[in-house]
């Protein structure tokens, strides 16, 4: 939650849900992409921004603080166009294909971050 630091007043919100799983697995269906290392990832949900203070940089301020507390892959689903963008500077990649939803079409979008990708090592070349 953003709160206006002079006036106390609640300016955007945003939660990470954990999801029932048929519920995330469906999202993955509907995408038309495997839930792969997604099976138990917290969904980014319900980021809003009071319709005033819209255009300012906040849904990017609060998905910024939420992801920072996250260290293992989480998704999201939107149908909204800044949305989107926001989602793409935070570190999502958008997979899959669309589907309708309630208000327009809908796209899924994965976030892995590097604390939560396995450790590789770099190729070394045979003698």
């Amino acid at each position: 939650m953003l709160r206006n630091q002079g006036t106390d007043r609640v300016i955007a919100v945003g939660s990470l849900k954990n999801p029932i799983p048929g519920y995330r697995a469906g999202r993955f269906e509907l995408a038309g992409v495997p839930i792969l290392g997604f099976e138990a990832a917290p969904e980014l949900g319900y980021v809003a921004v009071a319709e005033d203070m819209r255009r300012k940089g906040h849904s990017e301020r609060i998905v910024g603080l939420i992801l920072d507390a996250v260290a293992e892959p989480a998704y999201a689903t939107t149908d909204d166009d800044y949305m989107k963008r926001t989602l793409v500077k935070a570190g999502f990649a958008a997979v899959g294909g669309e589907w309708p939803g309630g208000r327009g079409m809908l796209s899924l979008w994965t976030y892995a971050p590097a604390a939560s990708l396995p450790e590789t090592r770099p190729r070394t070349s045979p003698d």
